[in-house]
Order: structure tokens, then C-alpha cells, then sequence
């Protein structure tokens, strides 16, 4: 996390915001935007309206950002890896941009690209070579 978001960590905004990115089911919700290459941070919208109706713009600002890092927190503590740092994010309301996030390992795509790759390899030098 960013040095200036451990400070806005402590404070009673930052603690809220954190324990709702970090609900249980907010995996899913991550996951599944992330598959529909969303960002994650979208599924907190809803939650986070509230939260920021009666602040100033800076501090409103400073929120949203801080709800972002604790939702890459998360990601990256599950295994994924940013594949779009600026996603649009407009479709909750809150937020306009956000990471868009996908399974670094353990990519579906990737074991089946790994395995095309491996069972055609001879195939593809012979092409490479053509």
C-alpha cells in the first residue's frame, strides 16, 4: 500500500471503508467484474455513496482512492495481478476509473494456451521455420 494511505488507514472513514472491502463475499463480486473486465472496486459503489454523500471533494477524492488500494490489497492477496489500470468504472456511480484484475497463475486462459502451446509445439517450430 502507498505510505499515505497507511495514515488514512488509521482514521474511523478508512477503517469503515476497509472492512467493507474486505467482506467474505466481496471475492466474488471482484472476481466476476474482474471476468467480465470490470474493475473490482465497482461492486463497492453502492456501499461507498453513502459514505462520501456529505464530505468535500478532496476528502471525497482521497476515499475513493483509498477504497482502491485496499480493494488491490485484496486482489493481489487472492492471486491476481492488474491487466488495466484505468478501466472504466462509471457503471456504479462512484467511481470513474478502477483496475481491472485477473488471476496471474492461475489463469483459465493461460492453462489453455500453456497446453495448446505444448501439445502443437512441434507443429508451430515447423511453421517458424517455414
Amino acid at each position: 500500500m502507498h505510505p499515505r494511505f497507511e495514515a488514512y488507514r488509521t482514521t474511523e472513514r478508512g477503517r469503515t471503508i476497509e472492512a467493507l472491502a474486505r467482506q467474505p463475499h466481496r471475492l466474488i463480486e471482484y472476481a466476476l467484474l474482474s471476468r467480465l473486465g470490470m474493475p473490482a472496486v465497482t461492486a463497492l459503489s453502492w456501499d461507498m455513496a453513502p459514505i462520501l454523500r456529505d464530505i468535500p471533494e478532496s476528502d471525497r477524492r482521497d476515499a475513493k482512492q483509498y477504497c482502491g488500494s485496499i480493494v488491490g490489497e485484496v486482489m493481489r492477496e487472492q492471486g491476481y495481478e492488474i491487466i488495466n489500470a484505468r478501466g472504466s468504472a462509471k457503471a456504479g456511480g462512484v467511481f470513474t476509473l478502477g483496475a481491472v484484475w485477473a488471476p496471474n497463475d492461475d489463469c483459465h486462459t493461460m492453462k489453455i494456451a500453456n497446453e495448446v502451446m505444448n501439445k502443437y509445439s512441434e507443429t508451430f517450430e515447423a511453421l517458424a521455420k517455414s
